[in-house]
């Protein structure tokens, strides 16, 4: 499979491997900001521990919804909030919005937010529990923040039913990690359910965008106006997808959206994410087609047993923790599924690399409203 040759610093195949496997990277913008999040201690009283510092007016709850899914009416941040408001959107729509986006910016005109309230956006089937709730209150009332994210576990509903669409690391590194380090998200990076905004910062960005993905395009604006950003160390719960082409369709329109910003950063980590295929293939082949062994140097064997280890660590550590907070998994498959997280994890960034290159080539011309229980 390989020799090891201690007294080069570099050969042939090293140099192919570098060209090959290195710019996949980048496709996180921040090199292994997946294990890196995962490895940043939880503070889940940062906020609690703190002198209250500033008063507010009303907390909105905006849930866009279609009304078809059985989870809006179970979850507990919706029986505290019964009864509920219904408003329809009227046909007139503001100037530029579209889809989510045009029913958030109708919900921002209609309750004319002043600039002491705050809004937690919600997805449909969001689940949050009375630790949520309280943590948000003390994120509003003792942190000095404009807006606040959580982490999202995607562990209700069809939790597991089919493995391949369980989704385990994205939250501690891309979201998590620079909220944490830097109070600003990477690139613009913003959840679209799960999100404390200020009224005064709402106003000024407004949901009046045509892009179809306005979370990501309201974090961009809101950097540009000088918001500052904390996490929230509480847990909101969603439903995964169910089908395959329901997750290809939901990436599609999140890379696509994403790509037609124009950010140079970010389409410099998608081109590399894209490239570092090849570096997955040219592994495969290394391991079950080359006929003659790898000559390496140390170094190379040395980087090449951290990176997978650390590849490892996150998929399964998060893999666990998702389990750990649905409850009711037992011990046995609970190392299954970290297993086999672990074990896939080359597999799904792959394929999240395919999914940006067919978004980049063919973006999708509408918003694919994805099916869960």
């Amino acid at each position: 499979m390989f020799e090891l040759d201690a007294s080069a610093w570099w050969t042939l195949d090293a140099w192919w491997i570098f060209v090959l496997s290195a710019p996949g990277h980048l496709r996180d913008s921040i090199p292994f900001a997946y294990v890196f999040g995962a490895c940043m201690p939880l503070d889940p009283y940062k906020y609690a521990k703190k002198p209250k510092r500033r008063t507010f007016g009303l907390i909105r709850v905006c849930l866009v919804t279609r009304g078809t899914n059985a989870a809006v009416s179970q979850s507990d941040v919706s029986i505290a909030l019964r009864p509920f408001e219904i408003v329809r959107l009227p046909t007139p729509s503001p100037r530029l919005a579209l889809y989510k986006a045009r029913a958030l910016e109708f919900f921002r005109r209609n309750v004319r937010l002043e600039e002491d309230d705050w809004v937690l956006h919600l997805d449909e089937e969001t689940q949050l529990d009375s630790y949520a709730i309280n943590a948000v209150l003390d994120f509003i009332e003792r942190g000095d923040e404009h807006i606040g994210m959580g982490t999202v576990l995607f562990n209700t509903g069809a939790y597991w039913r089919n493995p391949f669409l369980v989704q385990t690391v994205a939250d501690w590194g891309m979201f998590r990690f620079p909220v944490r380090l830097w109070q600003l998200p990477l690139c613009g990076l913003t959840h679209g359910t799960f999100i404390l905004i200020n009224g005064g910062i709402e106003n000024a960005v407004t949901w009046d965008t045509s892009s179809v993905t306005e979370d990501f395009w309201f974090g961009c604006q809101a950097v540009r106006l000088g918001a500052k950003f904390g996490w929230i160390d509480a847990v909101a719960r969603e439903q995964p997808p169910m089908t395959f082409l329901d997750l290809i369709n939901q990436r599609r329109r999140w890379f696509s959206g994403i790509w037609s910003f124009g950010s140079a950063w970010i389409r410099i980590s998608y081109m590399c994410h894209i490239w570092g295929i090849l570096g997955n293939l040219n592994s495969l082949y290394s391991i079950f087609l080359r006929p003659t062994p790898l000559v390496l140097p140390l170094w190379v064997l040395r980087w090449t047993a951290f990176d997978i280890a650390q590849s490892l660590f996150g998929s399964a550590s998060c893999s666990i923790i998702q389990d750990l907070d649905a409850g009711g998994i037992g011990t046995g498959a609970i190392l299954l599924h970290a297993l086999f997280s672990a074990v896939f994890s080359s597999f799904y960034t792959a394929c999240e690399g395919l999914i940006k290159a067919y978004a980049i080539l063919y973006p999708p011309k509408g918003f694919h409203v994805v099916k869960k229980v």
